[in-house]
């Protein structure tokens, strides 16, 4: 549904592997540093909609009696309280690097 040369980042998140969510979310302090940051950043609703929907899909899976792993889930909601956190820093002008 995007134009020609353009991405949704949400559906980006949403639709890759938990490996390529991981990369995703670690790389966006390296593009925030790079000269074309918002192009790249990742945007605070975003973030926000991707978290509600990780923590949901977590509680479930460790609600049901199915053995399912928690790392990488841990690790995918730990990266975008981080990138919340990072956001809240650059918002009140604190450096980050």
């Amino acid at each position: 549904m995007c134009p020609d040369d353009e991405y949704n980042t949400l559906a980006t998140l949403v639709f890759n592997t938990e490996g390529g969510i991981i990369r995703s979310l670690l790389r966006v302090p390296i593009t925030l540093e790079s000269k074309t940051a918002s192009d790249d950043a990742i945007n605070i609703p975003s973030i926000m909609v991707f978290l509600t929907l990780w923590v949901f899909f977590t509680f479930t899976t460790y609600g049901v009696w199915v053995p399912a792993g928690l790392f990488l889930p841990g690790i995918i909601i730990g990266s975008s309280i981080g990138l919340l956190y990072m956001q809240f820093m650059l918002w009140c002008g604190m450096e980050i690097w």
